[in-house]
This record gives C-alpha cells, structure tokens and sequence, in this order.
C-alpha cells in the first residue's frame, strides 16, 4: 500500500506509451548526447498525484538522477532504513535526486536556474534539497535509465546528469545524515562493492567512471 504522506504530492510523469513511441524504455542506461530525448520529455510533462502513480505502470514517473563526481572519485550514497523509499533500504548509489514536485523552487545558486524547464528545476531542488554544496558544479545532462525488471523501475524513469565538482571534497556533504551516509570513493572502491548498488546505479556505473579524468 502507498503511504499515506503521499496524498497531497503533486508530481511529474510522462505515460508509458508515449515513451514506447519515443524508443525512450530501452533496458538500462542510454546516453543521449542530442537531448533529442530529454526535449521530449521536458516537453510531455503530466502531473498527478504521488499516491496513485506510484502503483500505476502506465503512467511513468521522472525521477532526477545525478551522479556527483570529480577528477577521480564518485560520491556514493548508502540510504538508511530511516529513509522514505522502503524498497530502497541499505542500497549504495551513485544517484542523487527524486520526484519533480509542482511549484517547488531550487534554493541553487541563480547562474543555474533555467526558470522554463521543470525538469531541470526538479533536478536543482532534489540535488540541493538532498546535499550541501558550498560551490557551484558543472551540470551535464547524460541520458536515460529504464529498468522494468522490478517493481521500483516499472513505475519510474531516470533523467540522468553528471555533476563535476572542481573544489575540495568536504565542500560536497550529505544534508539528512539521518537518512544517508555519502563518501567519495575511487574507481577501483566503487567496482568492489558493485553488487550492493541499487539497479539504476549499475546500470549507468559503467558510464559514469568514464567521466572521470583518472586512467581506469
């Protein structure tokens, strides 16, 4: 049963069949370096409220999806039991974000705003909403994961960005050290624990370390 403090959360999402006709659900992570997709979608937004999407696989929704990264490490994120998203309880995962709640504003600093594009919005307000961060980073729109072989991944779609942190490690911390712990780890650290990543992080791994600078 969807939790009850859903009820009032207004949320973006796109139907499934109109992702089926953009070739938009393909298996795991696809780079999209035109935006032709990520157009689309900001293009497509419906809204609708948490509760009932979240048991609705007809009706996916859009989930910011940023890995945070600098020259050498990824940060990583274990959620905790005391976190929202039961399905997700102790995973590790290389994506920070979540839903695109209507009307909700980013506290990020202004030269990142695009005041136009609720999609990118949801994406400032998950990632500033979800970290400290003491310097602005370079944003990068990336591709799309789909991954329909669990419950979690049937009824949400992610909107995959790099994020590029050019300052001191500490300056990137986790806000709700109640609901996450995150470290920064290396390329040869993030492989080791591969299996304990959420599917959506092993899917889009593999890419990911490729946006680091450091030889692999």
């Amino acid at each position: 049963m969807t939790p009850s403090r859903y009820a009032d959360e207004t949320i973006a999402y796109v139907p499934r069949e109109e992702l089926d006709a953009l070739n938009a659900l393909e298996h795991g992570f696809r780079t999209d370096d035109q935006a032709r997709h990520y157009t689309e979608l900001a293009g497509r937004l419906r809204w609708g409220l948490r509760a009932p999407l979240e048991d609705d696989p007809g009706k996916k929704q859009l989930i910011p999806y940023v890995v945070v990264h600098n020259d050498t490490h990824l940060f990583r994120l274990r959620r905790l039991p005391t976190q929202g998203e039961a399905r997700l309880h102790d995973k590790l995962s290389l994506g920070v974000g979540g839903h695109i709640a209507r009307d909700k504003e980013s506290d990020a600093p202004a030269e990142l705003h695009r005041p136009d594009d609720a999609l990118w919005t949801g994406m400032l307000v998950e990632l500033y909403e979800e970290l400290f961060i003491e310097r602005p980073l370079t944003l990068t729109y990336r591709g799309l994961i789909n991954d329909d072989t669990n419950e979690v991944g049937q009824v949400h779609l992610g909107v995959v960005f790099s994020a590029y942190h050019a300052g001191d490690p500490a300056q990137i911390r986790v806000r709700e050290t109640d609901k996450m712990v995150g470290e920064w780890v290396t390329p040869n650290e993030l492989q080791a624990k591969m299996q304990g990543l959420e599917s959506w992080s092993q899917l889009v791994a593999p890419q990911a370390l490729t946006w680091l600078t450091t030889a692999l």
